[in-house]
């Protein structure tokens, strides 16, 4: 998924495997994490970030945020990541 948006924060949203034991978050390259404040997660969907810890969403940079999510299924195993890359406009990139 990509798109671009003049919104600072976000939250973005999508479903995983109902059976995941862990769900992992990394955001703009950093590595994957599975700190509870960057997801809600569990019956089969998931939230970035937690609203319980970012209320108003994922604080968003100037220029290109890549948010990369992935589920850890109970061998263990990783899944693919999937990948939301947003594009957070300013005004001076108008």
């Amino acid at each position: 998924m990509a798109f671009s948006t003049t919104i600072a924060r976000k939250f973005v949203q999508g479903s995983l495997p109902e059976d995941a034991i862990d769900f992992q978050v990394s955001v703009n390259g950093s590595g994957y994490s599975s700190d509870p404040s960057l997801a809600l997660w569990g019956d089969g969907s998931f939230t970035v970030p937690n609203p319980m810890y970012e209320p108003d969403g994922l604080v968003l940079l100037a220029g290109m945020n890549t948010i990369s999510v992935r589920a850890i299924d109970p061998s263990g195993m990783a899944s693919s990541p999937a990948v939301a890359t947003i594009w957070l406009v300013t005004d001076a990139n108008i």
